[in-house]
């Protein structure tokens, strides 16, 4: 299956479970960073997914019988400093019918629109406080703009494409394996030669290198290199620390291919660990080893959680810590992946087979300076889980 088919096929089953007259969808924006400098662009992921289209600010319409693509209004003096907009290549990779130009879409979008159901991604929030970020605005704009023009209904299909998005096709199966392959290629070239790193960032900086020269499109998010006392944040992305006289160092890293992101997780030590050190690792491994063999169709990724939170309290004693679980434990045991790395999904959905899911149970102890956290790519399958990131030695020792 080619990947315009692929693209073409998400469209219509899309189309067809959302029960309207049109589903109208816009891309990211592009966003400033400084005076007229913009921050690297990156693709909305449900726009990536119905078209493979990297463009920023292009909208899509899909209708019984047709699929275009909308030009954003731009200056003209842009297509001299930054080349014109290559539509055969918005056509190759979306399998669209057509591409049209901002004002010829827009009278075509009035036809369609006017006392009709219209599907739409509806917009986020300005601000998400629970990750201190602000989203991008181009949802929003759309949205007004088509409330304007008075459609019968506007439909949030939001339900509809995450439900979609979670069950992987092959070929994005094949693409997430990819990643997680040069995942592994290049963490094990970062670590045969750590000895050359002096701080977290020298290790950061080799694995971009790798990545990329792998033919990854670069980091599927901020990794997150952290030695000693910097694991114990579980999602410490400084990655400054010096590396002389470190014990242990804990990588949250994946690449991204073609959109889809890897997301693993490795604790190596750096020198001889102490006996406290391997004894927490050992209790994290056990237990992700064991979750890992409940990811099944039928279980919810709610009743793993409950399950990894009864096993690790259960070794609470013997370690001799003496809080609730969910201080040395904040996080939780898994999360979709796909073209987010947490991606969208129904998380009260049973899995499914062809669902790729993460478990990574952790242990955190700022006073002891430790931080672990196991992390691995899990495919569901009609039988036993099959471990995507199985390849990525999960050995403390491995690199002594």
């Amino acid at each position: 299956m080619s990947v315009v088919n692929a693209h073409t096929l998400n469209r219509q089953k899309l189309f067809k479970t959302a029960l309207v007259d049109c589903v109208i969808v816009a891309a990211a924006g592009q966003l400033q960073r400084n005076s007229d400098v913009a921050y690297p662009f990156r693709q909305d992921s449900s726009f990536l997914y119905l078209t493979g289209c990297k463009i920023p600010d292009l909208v899509l319409v899909i209708t019984q019988n047709k699929h275009f693509i909308l030009l954003p209004k731009r200056e003209s003096h842009r297509d001299i400093w930054e080349g014109s907009l290559p539509v055969a290549e918005i056509i190759a990779a979306s399998g669209v019918d057509q591409v049209l130009s901002y004002q010829d879409g827009w009278e075509l979008i009035n036809q369609q629109v006017s006392k009709k159901r219209i599907g739409v991604i509806y917009p986020p929030k300005n601000f998400l406080g629970a990750f201190g970020m602000y989203t991008n605005p181009t949802r929003h704009v759309l949205f007004s703009s088509l409330k304007r023009r008075r459609p019968a209904e506007i439909v949030d299909i939001r339900p509809l494409i995450a439900k979609q998005r979670s069950i992987k096709s092959k070929q994005e199966i094949d693409i997430i394996k990819k990643a997680i392959d040069i995942t592994a290629e290049s963490l094990n070239a970062v670590m045969r030669g750590r000895y050359e790193a002096k701080f977290e960032y020298d290790l950061e900086h080799k694995l971009t290198y790798e990545f990329m020269h792998r033919g990854a499109n670069g980091h599927a998010f901020s990794p997150i290199i952290a030695s000693d006392k910097n694991a114990a944040i579980v999602h410490n992305i400084n990655n400054s620390s010096p590396l002389k006289n470190a014990h242990m160092i804990l990588f949250d890293i994946g690449a991204e291919v073609s959109g889809y992101a890897a997301d693993v997780s490795r604790v190596y030590a750096l020198q001889k660990p102490s006996s406290r050190q391997v004894q927490l690792f050992n209790v994290v491994r056990d237990v992700q080893q064991q979750i890992m063999q409940l990811a099944r169709p039928g279980v919810t990724i709610l009743e793993l959680e409950q399950k990894t939170q009864t096993l690790l309290s259960s070794k609470l004693p013997a370690l001799n810590l003496r809080k609730p679980i969910k201080h040395y434990y904040p996080h939780g045991v898994s999360h979709h992946l796909g073209l987010d790395v947490h991606d969208t999904a129904d998380y009260h959905m049973p899995l499914q087979k062809n669902m790729v899911i993460t478990i990574e149970p952790g242990l955190y102890i700022p006073e002891e300076s430790i931080g672990i956290r196991i992390e691995d790519d899990i495919l569901i399958t009609d039988t036993a889980p099959k471990n995507l990131s199985a390849n990525i030695p999960h050995d403390l020792l491995y690199y002594l």
